[in-house]
């Protein structure tokens, strides 16, 4: 794949900000440690030979017992790494102990984050020196972040060790890498993936299709948009209220792309409901919108991110602004645009602020808990309704014609002639930079060019205000052009046509909960005295105690036939087998088999696999409680591949299985099988506490037994 010119100022100014926050943490080990701080330095070269030689200058420094090492390098052979600090954290047997400690700019700590330092980490366990029980992120906040050392390194080695086979096999074959092929994942939004995306017109260009719809697409070989298109009915894994939003989505996109003007943007209504709840127009609305820095940060570093524009638009025309260019500023600006609001809600009761899209409600919240103003008053604003956010209304009833359902891609239906200036500052990237020149000016005293700057950034919010109205308007005439009851369509400009489709996503959520809500409630048929009764199976033939291991490939999430076909081809395997109850042997029977899921989806599919395979009598439950060995046998399935895909995160699919008994002490010794899917454990979780589940349900798999499958 060819490199790709990416040019991200914003980006860059992180990267810059990064670099400071760093040195900032460096002077304060200084200061503490003095002398103490020994820096490595950069490697000669990048040959084998030149960072070898600035892995021992590490591993010499670490041995004698420096207090800290500062941008020591790693190398193994394959791997380089350069940690930021290596602490010394005390001793074990005379030998100094070390934490992993990295500078990172974010205000959390983010998985990649805690598995770069986990890296550092599995190179100290090769030096042979000894690890502290944490590594640690020292944010951008201020913050620090304590991470379980082991843990992380256990996920860190399953990744790197399916990266190394990727690498390989890719090295051993011809070609280079095909988009979409299967044998490695994309993360679907980096500058490479986007490029391909559009390349391939891969279905992922569909708006509203998240990565859990590409894949049930794909594996039923719809893998473009014009696939999805043409297609006649809905794939098995996608379901149908789903398949109409995203089938009709795509028709659209592509009567876009095929007209005789493709700039021409396309719009229908499917489902009035939105627009109907729209408030009727009134003379003291408003339409708002923040501009502000994500960047910018307080002179001690310990809290991120300034509004420092609330722009609105009055409905008779009048654009209103309140400035903020430092944290009391801040505060200011939102006392004063709430007293503003309380002025024109006086004035006109029935008024309301529209925006768009959930950044200016949840920013607002933010400000009030910040600065400790108004919180009780924003709430009273938001529960009563005067904050219209009119991306839930196009969300919830019109279909565009476009692959962002971004104001500014909408803009087309409704501003006409009065298009934004390309030349200036037209996207919230540009903003931020513009802001930072604008402070760079006031700074070197250049107050002319300094106003000059703000007048940039007021044009440009002001149009996004305008936009917001001219939104709203368009919506009305689309709500007004249609009777009751129908759907309407429409082009760029023009009055709705009718022949829209309805959408029900949010049905289908609000079923799916029911569904688990009714899985969790309804008995298992094999449940009762006679399944409860007690038994002391000591032996089962060909299944020692201890956790067993059955891996199945799939991507399958909430709900996988494939492992419950497993899972029923092993408890049939089971039953029957010489067992030894109470010193007396007996064959292994349906009651002493206990079959678990953490996910309802798959605890119904597996009662209705075991039902049809002719095993009534076998349990089906969840596994809270299920997993402390008194079952004489507990098979497992998690049916997961995805930890983003694991509801409430992985702490309820995962820890029971870290925390089962591996027999001793006073736990029965159970015997585990687990049914799972590879997969889950090479894909990053979504955030540290779910790397942390992962982390240790490895480390008890690493103490497991494979088991062979029964089915291929």
């Amino acid at each position: 794949m060819p490199a790709l010119e990416i040019t991200d100022p914003i980006r860059e100014r992180a990267a810059r900000l990064g670099v400071e926050h760093e040195a900032a943490v460096l002077a304060g080990l200084r200061e503490r440690f003095g002398a103490g701080v020994v820096e490595i330095g950069p490697p000669t070269g990048y040959t084998p030979a030149a960072l070898t030689e600035q892995d021992e200058r590490t591993a010499a420094a670490l041995r004698s017992g420096a207090d800290v090492v500062y941008q020591g390098g790693f190398f193994d052979g394959r791997f380089h790494g350069r940690p930021d600090f290596l602490v010394r954290e005390g001793a074990r047997d005379g030998q100094a102990r070390y934490a992993v400690v990295d500078s990172k700019l974010a205000r959390s700590a983010k998985p990649k984050a805690v598995l770069q330092v986990a890296a550092y980490a599995a190179q100290l366990l090769r030096l042979q020196v000894p690890l502290a029980g944490h590594t640690r992120l020292v944010l951008g906040t201020g913050e620090t972040s304590e991470h379980e050392s082991m843990a992380s390194v256990a996920v860190h080695r399953e990744h790197r060790r399916h990266v190394q086979h990727l690498l390989d096999s890719h090295r051993l074959a011809d070609g280079p890498v095909r988009w979409g092929e299967e044998w490695y994942t994309a993360c679907l939004w980096c500058e490479y993936c986007r490029a391909e995306i559009a390349r391939t017109r891969d279905v992922r260009t569909i708006w509203g299709v998240r990565a859990r719809h590409r894949d049930a697409l794909r594996g039923a070989g719809l893998e473009t948009i014009d696939d999805v298109a043409a297609a006649g009915s809905a794939p098995p894994e996608v379901d149908a209220r789903s398949w109409e939003r995203i089938h009709a989505q795509a028709a659209l996109q592509l009567q876009q792309e095929r007209a005789a003007d493709p700039a021409a943007v396309l719009a229908e209504v499917h489902d009035r409901a939105g627009l109907d709840a729209l408030p009727p127009p009134d003379a003291g609305d408003v339409f708002f919108d923040f501009e502000g820095d994500p960047l910018w940060v307080d002179s001690d570093r310990s809290e991120w991110g300034l509004e420092y524009l609330f722009g609105l638009l009055e409905d008779e025309g009048t654009y209103v602004t309140f400035w903020a260019h430092d944290r009391p500023a801040e505060a200011v600006a939102l006392r004063d645009f709430l007293a503003y609001l309380r002025r024109r809600r006086a004035q006109y009761p029935g008024m309301h602020v529209y925006h768009y899209a959930a950044y200016e409600q949840d920013t607002l919240r933010s400000l009030t808990r910040r600065h400790r103003v108004g919180e009780e008053e924003v709430g009273e604003l938001l529960a009563a309704g005067v904050f219209v956010d009119l991306y839930a209304t196009v969300k919830a009833s019109v279909r565009i014609s476009q692959p962002s359902y971004s104001l500014k891609k909408l803009e087309p239906l409704y501003m006409g002639s009065t298009s934004r200036d390309d030349s200036g500052v037209t996207t919230g990237g540009d903003s931020v930079l513009a802001y930072e020149r604008a402070c760079a000016l006031r700074e070197q005293g250049e107050d002319e060019a300094y106003r000059r700057q703000l007048d940039v950034l007021a044009d440009y919010n002001r149009y996004d205000c305008l936009s917001t109205r001219r939104l709203r308007d368009w919506l009305l005439a689309q709500r007004d052009a249609a009777p009751p009851g129908r759907a309407a369509g429409g082009t760029a400009g023009a009055p709705a046509d009718s022949g829209g489709r309805i959408d029900r996503a949010g049905a289908a959520d609000r079923a799916d909960a029911g569904e688990r809500a009714d899985v969790a409630a309804r008995p298992d048929p094999a449940t009762g005295p006679a399944a409860e009764r007690e038994t002391d199976v000591t032996e089962v033939a060909g299944l020692e105690a201890g956790l067993h291991l059955v891996p199945v490939d799939h991507r399958e999430n909430g709900r996988s036939a494939a492992e419950a076909a497993e899972v029923v081809a092993q408890v049939g395997a089971l039953l029957g087998r010489p067992a030894v109850d109470a010193g007396r042997p007996r064959p292994l029977e349906a009651a002493d088999v206990l079959v678990v899921a953490a996910q309802p989806r798959q605890q119904r599919l597996l009662r209705e696999a075991l039902d049809a395979a002719g095993h009534p009598l076998v349990r089906v439950g969840d596994t809270t409680g299920a997993l402390d060995g008194r079952a004489p046998v507990t098979v497992g399935s998690l049916a997961l591949s995805s930890p983003d895909r694991a509801p409430g995160g992985l702490a309820g699919v995962l820890d029971p299985w870290s925390e089962a008994s591996a027999g001793g002490g006073s736990t029965p010794a159970g015997r585990l099988i687990l049914v799972h899917s590879p997969a889950l454990q090479r894909t990053m979780p979504r955030d540290a506490a779910d790397l942390t589940s992962l982390g240790r349900f490895l480390r008890r798999c690493s103490t497991a037994s494979m088991r062979r499958r029964r089915l291929r």
